[in-house]
This record gives C-alpha cells, sequence and structure tokens, in this order.
C-alpha cells in the first residue's frame, strides 16, 4: 500500500532544530524501514514538520509509525534536555494511488524548502539551485546529486518518465521545477476525506479491501465530506440477520450467551463504520448504555479473540465485507 504520511511538532514548534537532528530522524527512518519492511520513495524533513511518500509491503503503517516516531523523540528529548510529546498528535496518512497521484505527491512534497522563497527577490536559478541542494529532502537523491538513503527508491519515480536514468532525471527535474514559474495543482485538493486519493475506481477497491473509518475533514466539500458512513441501525441489522437474533436482543447488556458474540461484532463494527457520524458515547447510549472504555475493550477483546478463531475471523470479514459494497 502506498501512503503520504506527515507529522508536526506539537504546538507547531520546530523538531529539528541543529543539523544532528535531521541526522539522526533519517538514521531512525532507515533503521525503522529495514525493521518492519518499508520503502521510502520522497521525503523531505522541514523544521517543524516532515512529509514521507512510502510504501509499506506489510499492514503494518502504524507500528512502523510508532516505531520512528518513539525512537526519534526519545533521542531528541535526551539531546535536549527536555520530557513529553515532541509530536502534535497522531501522524496523518493518506492512501495513494501510484499510478494516478505519485508523481504529484512526489512533487508536493519536493516543493516544501523553497515554497515559502518563490515570490522573493531571488531568481528562478538560485531558487532552484536551494531546491537541489536542500539537505534533507530525498531531491538531490533522486536527481543522481547526491547518495540516497539505504531506504530511498529512487528509480519507482523515475520509471514513470522515460526508460533511461538520464533522461528520466531530466524529464522528472522539469516535472518539478514547473512548480518554480507558477502554481501547480495541489494533489490534496482531491482526497477524499483527508484519507484516499485516488480515482473512483481505486477508492471503491480500498472500500471493498480496507476498513475505513468515517472520518469528516473540514475543508473538502460536498460528497467528498465523508468517505463511508454507515448508520447503527443498518450494522445492528446486518448483525442480527447474520446471527438470527433480534435488534433489541443485540442492544441488551445482558444479551443472553446467545447474543453476547452478536454485541460484540456490532460494537467492533460501529467503531469503523459509525465513529465519527457517531462519537463512541452515542453509539454506548444507542447500545442500552455503555461506557467509551467499556467499548473499546469489547472491541480490542474481539479482536483477540479473532486471531485464535478463524471461523470467527471469516464470519466478521463476511460481515465487514457486505457493509463496505452496501454502503
Amino acid at each position: 500500500m502506498w501512503y503520504h504520511v506527515m507529522n508536526r511538532g506539537n504546538e507547531r514548534r520546530d523538531i529539528f532544530t541543529i543539523t544532528r537532528d535531521y541526522e539522526i530522524f533519517l538514521a531512525k527512518l532507515n533503521e525503522s524501514c529495514a525493521r518492519f519492511h518499508v520503502e521510502i520513495h520522497s521525503y523531505v524533513l522541514m523544521p517543524n514538520h516532515f512529509h514521507l511518500f512510502l510504501r509499506t509491503l506489510e499492514a503494518n503503517l502504524s507500528q512502523y509509525m510508532q516505531q520512528l516516531s518513539t525512537a526519534y523523540t526519545v533521542w531528541y528529548n535526551r539531546r535536549h534536555d527536555r520530557v513529553g510529546h515532541l509530536f502534535q498528535g497522531r501522524y496523518k496518512s493518506i492512501i495513494i494511488e501510484r499510478e494516478s497521484y505519485g508523481a504529484a505527491v512526489s512533487r508536493y512534497i519536493h516543493l516544501n524548502p523553497i515554497r515559502k522563497i518563490l515570490h522573493s527577490s531571488l531568481s528562478v536559478n538560485q531558487v532552484r539551485k536551494k531546491l537541489r541542494t536542500y539537505p534533507w529532502s530525498s531531491y538531490p537523491s533522486i536527481l543522481g546529486l547526491r547518495k540516497p538513503l539505504d531506504c530511498l527508491r529512487c528509480d519507482d519515480i523515475l520509471a514513470l518518465y522515460a526508460k533511461t536514468k538520464r533522461e528520466s532525471r531530466k524529464r522528472y527535474a522539469r516535472f518539478v521545477e514547473e512548480g518554480l514559474l507558477g502554481p501547480v495543482d495541489n494533489p490534496f485538493d482531491d482526497t477524499y476525506a483527508g484519507t484516499v486519493l485516488g480515482s473512483e475506481s481505486f477508492l471503491a477497491d480500498i472500500r471493498a479491501k480496507l476498513v475505513l473509518s468515517p472520518v469528516k475533514d473540514n475543508d473538502t466539500k460536498g460528497n467528498k465530506q465523508k468517505i463511508i458512513s454507515i448508520p447503527l441501525h443498518t450494522i445492528l441489522t446486518c448483525v442480527s440477520e447474520e446471527y438470527n437474533i433480534d435488534i433489541e436482543q443485540i442492544r441488551n447488556k445482558q444479551p443472553g450467551r446467545k447474543g453476547n458474540e452478536a454485541r460484540c461484532v456490532a460494537f467492533w463494527l460501529a467503531i469503523r463504520h459509525s465513529y465519527g457520524a457517531m462519537n463512541l458515547k452515542d453509539i454506548g447510549r444507542e447500545m442500552g448504555g455503555c461506557s467509551n472504555s467499556n467499548i473499546v475493550n469489547v472491541s480490542k477483546a474481539l479482536e483477540n479473540k479473532m486471531s485464535c478463531d478463524p471461523s470467527l475471523k471469516k464470519r466478521i470479514h463476511c460481515l465487514n465485507k457486505k457493509l463496505i459494497f452496501n454502503a
């Protein structure tokens, strides 16, 4: 899976303050990629945030980013004699359709270092030089101007432009540096709910493969404001049909032996498909009165049970797929 990932410093403060900070982050990036089998295809580090365009070979983005963020935060806090959170919160990730948007995402990332000086008194050639020599970006490496990190895969982006490396580098540089001459399209204007960037067919495919929480995005309009928002009643109806019990039995805090698993499954599905349109408090109220922590704990317990119960896992997968296709 391909992702654009970014994170900022807590309260938008700097997360890189000296040269050594940048160097250590890139070292941790290399180590984490090797450990979790992740490929980096473009990156840029700015004083108070970073961008990564990456590909995961396993379904482990969360574990990878947790490792990277924790390892760097521990080092940074020790080096600068500080405590507490370094980043503003959970990283933001967007699933990318590489064929349609990979080049545009890569360009967006690489233009970051010169975005603030585009309308300064510097000439285009001076800005181009700054772009090509910025030390904390993958752009110089992709152009063959600097040795790449071990985790950086330069050939994938270049392969979109020409068969020979020399010609592909020239064409990619021309594509990126169009941004020095005037405004270029921001690919993230087309993002669905801040979660998926791709064609309609790609979005449909993602819906079929992944569990996507319904997330509101205040920066988008119209039908792009939500990917999926499945009403809780629809989920309960689907579960009641699967387990052949009444909806009210699932809602009941004491559903009996037959309804207990169905209730747990309903909570698990509600978190993934109704959370965003409803919060945990709303879900708990609709389910006969249940605390937020209880909902989360029940869902985690169900996930643990799924890991050692193939039939339960298959059953939930079928329910999940049914909900997604009918969303």
